[in-house]
C-alpha cells in the first residue's frame, strides 16, 4: 500500500503562509488605496471556490483593465518557492507517493506549478477552486482520498495553519504543522524547516 505526504502550497512549498493577507491585499491596495483588505479578502474566498474565475477576481475588484499583465506581475513578483523543496521532494519521493492540496485560485496554482515544475513531483493535486471545497472543512481532504485510493493512516499532510489540519484530522490523516513561526496549540507534530520535515516524516508514517 502506498503511503502518501501531501503539502499545502503556501508556507510549506512557498515561503510565504498568509499570501492573502501578506501578499495580494498590499498588492492591491498600492494600486487601488480605496479597496479595503475585507473585499480582497471576500472576493480571493470567491475565487478560491471555483465560483469566479482569475479574471473575474479582478474585474470585481475594479483592476480588470490590468488583466492579465496585473496577475502576471503578482504571481511573479510576489510568491517565492522555498530553496529547500526540490531537494526534500527529490528525497521523500524515493520512499513516499507525493501530493498537493492547497487552498487556491485554480489558474493560479496551475500557473506556479508549471513556472517552478511542480507537477514533476505531485502524483495528485487537489486545488480548491478545482473542486469548490476550502480547508479545513474534511470534504477537500475526502476528495484527495478518492482519488488517490488511499487510506487516511497512510497519509500525513503538511499545513503552516493548525485550523487546516483538523478536516484532515477527522478522517484519520495524520498531520503535521509546519514553520518555525506557526503557533502550536495542540499535540501535534512540528517541523520548522524542510530538512526537518524529511527528517519528522518517517517517524509518523
Amino acid at each position: 500500500m502506498k503511503q502518501w505526504v501531501i503539502f499545502d502550497a503556501m508556507g510549506v512549498i512557498f515561503k510565504v503562509g498568509d499570501d492573502v493577507g501578506e501578499l495580494l491585499v498590499p498588492f492591491i491596495r498600492a494600486r487601488n488605496k480605496y479597496i479595503m483588505p475585507q473585499k480582497i479578502s471576500e472576493v480571493y474566498k470567491r475565487a478560491s471556490l471555483g465560483h469566479i474565475s482569475a479574471q473575474g477576481f479582478w474585474e470585481r475588484l475594479g483592476l480588470g483593465d490590468a488583466y492579465p499583465q496585473i496577475e502576471r506581475e503578482y504571481l511573479d513578483g510576489q510568491l517565492t518557492l522555498d530553496d529547500e523543496f526540490a531537494k526534500v521532494a527529490q528525497e521523500l519521493a524515493k520512499n513516499y507517493s507525493l501530493a498537493m492540496l492547497s487552498n487556491d485560485i485554480g489558474e493560479w496554482s496551475a500557473y506556479l506549478r508549471e513556472k517552478h515544475g511542480l507537477d514533476h513531483y505531485f502524483e495528485q493535486v487537489v486545488i480548491s477552486g478545482d473542486v469548490g471545497h476550502r480547508k479545513p472543512g474534511n470534504e477537500i481532504f475526502a476528495m484527495m482520498l478518492e482519488r488517490s485510493k488511499a487510506k487516511a493512516g497512510d497519509c500525513v499532510f503538511i499545513d503552516d495553519n493548525e485550523n487546516n489540519l483538523i478536516g484532515a484530522q477527522e478522517l484519520g490523516i495524520k498531520t503535521i504543522l509546519f514553520g518555525a513561526t506557526a503557533k502550536k496549540t495542540s499535540a501535534v507534530a512540528q517541523a520548522d524547516t524542510l530538512a526537518q520535515l524529511a527528517a519528522l516524516i518517517p517517524t509518523i508514517l
